[in-house]
């Protein structure tokens, strides 16, 4: 799953909860915090296994869940003492998604004695081997990506700049009314002063 992928497994559900569960959109230090965490695993992995060949796949350490259970964990408990509990859940949600992400065809459509020959053995890495990646550049990866997907991503990122700007876009929409405008109410309530006085 490319990285924009992830980012839509992550933040769309999330959506949705702040939509339906507190009618009101994200917070954009969640909405970055979230996208970080929807990547993490990639940015730790594909470095260590293609760059400096530390790692035998892109997909092992940081997707292993005995490695990141314990990251959840230190995350949450470090945002709980600076007073930021919520995004601890986040943080986890962000990552889990990903290795979810990553492995889900392989859960659903392979049965289980084959998994060992597939990428769901990166759940349980080092505990099982996982499938070598082939090595390559950052650069060359996206390269191969075929113009069509970037186009879908360009449509993508516009309506996710729309929804990040959405209090600038709001307050230009709603904005305060110049000095001397008068609305319908300014002027029902002038009419019941006046009726007040006159009694």
């Amino acid at each position: 799953m490319m990285p924009w992928g992830h980012f839509a497994v992550a933040f769309l559900p999330y959506l949705a909860y702040r939509l339906v569960g507190h009618r009101d959109l994200p917070s954009r230090r969640a909405t970055v915090f979230l996208l970080v965490a929807s990547q993490l695993p990639d940015l730790i992995d594909k470095p260590l296994a293609w760059s400096v060949h530390l790692l035998p796949s892109g997909r092992s350490l940081a997707h292993s869940l005995l490695v990141a259970a314990p990251v959840v964990v230190l995350v949450s408990v470090l945002a709980a003492r600076r007073g930021r509990a919520e995004l601890g859940p986040l943080f986890g949600f962000g990552y889990l998604t990903h290795v979810v992400g990553d492995v889900y065809r392989a859960l659903l459509y392979t049965s289980p004695d084959q998994w060992a020959g597939t990428y769901v053995a990166s759940l349980v890495w080092p505990l099982a081997p996982v499938p070598a990646s082939e090595t390559t550049a950052f650069l060359h990866y996206f390269l191969r990506v075929s113009p069509a997907r970037y186009g879908q991503v360009a449509v993508g990122l516009v309506l996710f700049g729309l929804l990040f700007a959405a209090p600038e876009i709001r307050a230009v929409l709603e904005r305060r009314r110049l000095p001397g405008d008068t609305t319908d109410d300014d002027v029902a309530v002038r009419t019941a002063d006046h009726r007040f006085d006159a009694d």
